[in-house]
C-alpha cells in the first residue's frame, strides 16, 4: 500500500495502481518505477486483459493509454467510472 501526493495537501491511500498499455516497454518501465516506490501495480497491455482479469480495488489509482487498440481509452474510462466514481485515472498518450 503506498500514499499517492495529489499536490492539493491531500494523499490518497494506494491499494493498487492499475496500468493499461499496449507499449509494453512502456508499461514495464511505469510497473518498476511504481514498484520501487512501494506501490502494488497490476500491468495490462490491452483493455481487453484488463476486463478479462475484473479487478476493480476499492483504493485504486488508473493509468490508461488513451490510444489503445481495441476498446479505446475513453471506453475503459466510462466502465471504470461506472463501478468507481472515486479513483484517480491518468490518461497517457504517446
Amino acid at each position: 500500500r503506498g500514499d499517492l501526493f495529489l499536490g492539493n495537501g491531500a494523499n490518497w491511500n494506494v491499494d493498487k495502481v492499475v496500468i493499461i498499455e499496449d507499449e509494453k516497454d512502456v508499461g514495464e518501465m511505469l510497473k518498476f518505477l511504481l514498484e520501487k516506490n512501494a506501490f502494488s501495480v497490476d500491468f495490462y497491455p490491452s483493455a481487453e486483459d484488463f476486463f478479462l482479469a475484473k479487478k476493480f480495488y476499492s483504493t485504486c489509482v488508473y493509468i490508461i493509454d488513451s490510444k489503445l487498440p481495441g476498446i479505446q481509452g475513453e471506453d475503459v474510462i466510462r466502465t471504470i467510472r461506472s463501478k468507481d466514481k472515486l479513483s484517480p485515472v491518468f490518461i497517457i498518450s504517446g
